[in-house]
C-alpha cells in the first residue's frame, strides 16, 4: 500500500467518526437542528457573483422551464441523492476537513461535503469554488458526477438560485437515467418561487403518489423533520395549493 493510499484510508475511517450518514427514507439530505443559519452571518464572506456554478450549465431559460413537467411514477431510489450529516461541532469538522483536502486535495467526496457546508455557513464563494473544482474535473465518475449535481442544487436553492439549481437537479435526474424518488418534491421547490405555481402543484401531486405522506399536514411534518424550517415552510405551501386543486 503506499503512503498515499494509507493516509487515505485513515481519512476514510476518521470521517465515518465524524460524519453521520443521514440517508433518510426521503433519499435528502438532513440538517440536524443546531444547524447554521441560511442567511450568512456577520463578517462571513462577500458570497460569489451570479456566474453560473459551471459554464456549461447555465440556469434553466424560460422555455426549459416550461418543458420541465412530471413523466411517469418516480418511484426509483437513488443512493447518489444522499448526504453525510455533520455531527458535532461544525466549525472543527470543517477545520479537520481542510486540513485533509490540504495534504491530500484528491479525497473528493471530503470535497463535496465542504462545498455544501461552506454555503450552508454562509461561505458562498468558497463553497461554490468546491463545486466548480469537482465539476471540472475529467476524471469524476458518473455516480460521483450526479452526487455533485445533486449537493449542488440544494446549495444553490440556498443562495436563492432557483433556476440554476433546477439546472443541476435535471442532470442528476438525467444522470440517473430513471425516475427517482427525490425529484417531484425537490422540483416543486424553486418552481414555486419561480412563480410556476402549476407546474410545482403537478410535481408535488407525482411526490404524494409515489409516498402518500406527503398528502397530510402530519405526513409533510415526518418526512421534512431534518429541513431547515424555510424549506418546510416552502413544500407547505405547496402542499396547500396541492390540496386546494383537487
Amino acid at each position: 500500500m503506499t503512503r498515499r493510499a494509507a493516509r487515505r484510508g485513515r481519512y476514510a475511517t476518521a470521517a465515518i467518526g465524524v460524519a453521520v450518514l443521514l440517508a433518510g427514507c426521503d433519499g435528502r439530505r438532513e440538517a440536524a437542528a443546531d444547524s447554521p443559519p441560511a442567511v450568512a452571518p456577520a463578517g462571513a464572506p462577500v458570497p460569489a457573483s451570479d456566474a453560473p456554478l459551471t459554464p456549461g450549465l447555465a440556469p434553466l431559460t424560460d422555455a426549459a422551464l416550461d418543458a420541465l413537467q412530471p413523466d411517469g411514477a418516480y418511484v426509483e431510489p437513488d443512493f447518489a441523492a444522499q448526504a453525510a450529516g455533520v455531527a458535532g461541532d461544525r466549525a472543527k469538522y470543517l477545520a479537520w476537513v481542510d486540513t485533509a483536502l490540504a495534504e491530500d486535495p484528491g479525497l473528493l467526496d471530503l470535497r463535496l461535503e465542504r462545498a455544501f457546508q461552506r454555503v450552508r455557513r454562509g461561505d458562498a464563494a468558497g463553497g461554490l469554488a468546491d463545486y466548480a473544482t469537482l465539476l471540472a474535473r475529467d476524471d469524476l465518475d458518473p455516480f460521483l458526477r450526479r452526487r455533485v449535481h445533486w449537493y449542488a442544487g440544494w446549495s444553490l436553492l440556498d443562495l436563492g438560485r432557483d433556476a440554476e439549481a433546477l439546472a443541476h437537479w435535471r442532470e442528476a435526474e438525467r444522470s440517473h437515467r430513471g425516475r427517482p424518488e427525490w425529484v417531484p418534491y425537490t422540483y416543486a421547490l424553486p418552481l414555486w418561487r419561480l412563480g410556476r405555481r402549476e407546474q410545482a402543484v403537478a410535481f408535488y401531486a407525482e411526490a404524494v403518489i409515489t409516498d402518500p405522506r406527503w398528502a397530510s399536514a402530519a405526513g409533510l411534518q415526518r418526512r421534512t423533520a431534518r429541513w431547515q424550517d424555510d424549506e418546510r415552510a416552502l413544500i407547505e405551501d405547496v402542499r396547500r395549493a396541492w390540496r386546494a386543486a383537487r
